[in-house]
């Protein structure tokens, strides 16, 4: 995506990005009642990207992810520290005795 530019002579479009959040779906509800929109396949990307995408399609792409499509894993604390960096920050083995997974 590209950031609009002031109306200063010269001036060149900056680049930005946006993450689109959405209610969560049942996995994620008893972390946060917020998640990250997921586009999961081809299709969905495709139409997202689509300049003529009508405002309903667009609105039904912005549902979650049903959670049935998810999993959900431990993760070590260290994940909040910026220095830390591993496959050890996160435990690969499905959690599903605690609703507070995060």
């Amino acid at each position: 995506m590209t950031g609009r530019c002031s109306r200063s002579p010269g001036c060149a479009p900056k680049p930005g990005c946006a993450l689109f959040t959405t209610t969560a779906n049942e996995l994620i509800a008893p972390v946060h009642d917020r998640m990250p929109v997921i586009l999961d396949d081809p299709g969905e990307e495709a139409a997202w990207l689509n300049p003529t995408l009508a405002a309903s399609e667009a609105a039904r792409l912005l549902d979650a992810l049903p959670s049935a499509r998810m999993s959900a894993h431990r993760a070590s604390a260290q994940v909040n520290n910026v220095r830390a960096d591993g496959a050890e920050l996160w435990n690969p083995e499905p959690e599903t005795s605690s609703p507070a997974l995060f």
